[in-house]
């Protein structure tokens, strides 16, 4: 049976109870059968199940997550996860600027990826009794509300340290993959860049690659094709554009490369199934959810 978190939860976070400020730490809870899906910005997110079990895909790449297990999930990842039993998880996030310190530690111990083997599973690591005791903490301040922007900054690099100090390079090598230098500067220059090309000619230009080129990188990369990835983005983004209404319809067409109002019009009918006008009506009228529901 689910405990009873209702008087400690002070923020509402994507997947349970948010630090204050800024979310960097989240605790989950979920009785089995819960799904959840969809699509991590410019952050990467440890996942670290207290209790419990689920299934997980990142990129088509799926496994069985148990009870003291973590992983990694990369910017710019697509996810679907469902509990197979009443779970219990802390998520820490850490923006794309963090990324390189954990690259510093990678140097420090050599990690390679020539230690990732080539099987399509997500690679976990069993949490050890150190970092179970600190998580237990790290619950205690989220669960709290602990307003002290600076202590989860500090708890995060403390999660690093813990992490490099606490398993051989064989084994973190897999688990640092999502994020390790090699695929890393690709998926950030992505992330960071998509919205400024119009198609995935421009954004190969922009990497300095053949359209070719990029196509095999991204896919590599990625698990899918550029195409599909920009397509789904832009419709995400405008969705949440028309939802939040603070910008006018034709600049919203402008903002994502629409040559015309029209082809915007178009856009929105094909992704969504309803023109822009209808889409800010359902916004208006409050109905959130609904208008989540015309994600393809």
């Amino acid at each position: 049976m689910q405990p009873n978190h209702g008087q400690k939860e002070i923020v509402s976070g994507i997947w349970g109870i948010s630090s204050p400020f800024d979310g960097t730490w989240e605790f989950s809870f979920a009785e089995a059968g819960k799904e959840r899906s969809g699509e991590i910005g410019s952050e990467a997110i440890i996942a670290i199940i207290i209790s419990g079990s689920l299934e997980v895909v990142v990129d088509g790449i799926e496994n069985i997550v148990h009870t003291n297990e973590m992983f990694i999930i990369s910017p710019g990842s697509v996810f679907r996860s469902k509990t197979l039993e009443y779970s219990e998880a802390v998520i820490c996030r850490f923006p794309i600027e963090t990324i390189p310190e954990l690259h510093r530690k990678e140097d420090k111990i050599n990690i390679s990826d020539k230690m990732v083997d080539s099987d399509k599973h997500l690679k976990t690591l069993e949490v050890t009794r150190m970092l179970s005791d600190y998580l237990n903490l790290m619950v205690s301040y989220v669960k709290n509300g602990i307003p002290i922007k600076e202590l989860y900054k500090i708890k995060r690099q403390e999660l690093f340290y813990l992490i490099f100090s606490s398993y051989p390079p064989e084994k973190l090598a897999p688990f640092l993959h999502p994020v390790s230098k090699g695929g890393m500067s690709f998926r950030i220059f992505v992330v960071k860049n998509w919205k400024k090309a119009r198609n995935v000619n421009e954004l190969a230009a922009m990497a300095n690659l053949s359209t070719s080129g990029f196509i095999k990188k991204f896919h590599k990369s990625f698990n899918e094709s550029p195409y599909q990835w920009m397509l789904r983005k832009k419709a995400e983004c405008i969705l949440e554009e028309i939802a939040e209404n603070k910008l006018p319809l034709k600049v919203i067409a402008d903002k994502y490369h629409f040559s015309t109002y029209a082809h915007f019009g178009a856009f929105c009918k094909a992704q969504f199934g309803t023109t822009p006008k209808d889409l800010i009506a359902l916004a208006g009228k409050g109905t959130g959810n609904d208008l989540k529901n015309k994600k393809t």
